[in-house]
């Protein structure tokens, strides 16, 4: 018999399995107009999610902060240059899979 891990639903279906990869929520900022910070990212391959705070502005890159991550997981944010003028306070979402 198989040994592992497996989370069934009321029907039997599994719905979680040893082999799926699962993420780690590790971070939620509000950012500023304008502002910058790092957030140290545990070990891990990153993920992050960039939404404004209003609901009246669509999402999209041009109110996003610049976003980078190096090699030692250290996610950076600054104020994106591009479209300095548009930007509104944003929500930070970040993590590692």
């Amino acid at each position: 018999m198989p040994v592992g891990l497996q989370i069934r639903d009321s029907s039997g279906r599994i719905t979680l399995d040893l082999t799926d990869r699962i993420t780690r929520l590790c971070s939620i900022v509000t950012i500023p107009v304008g502002a910058s910070g790092t957030i140290q990212l545990p070990e891990g391959t990153p993920w992050w999610y960039v939404t404004p705070n209003n609901a009246a502005v669509s999402a999209g890159s041009a109110y996003s902060p610049s976003i980078s991550v190096d090699a030692n997981n250290l996610l950076s944010y600054s104020p994106n240059a591009t479209f300095g003028s548009g930007q509104v306070e944003c929500t930070l979402v970040a993590g590692v899979y």
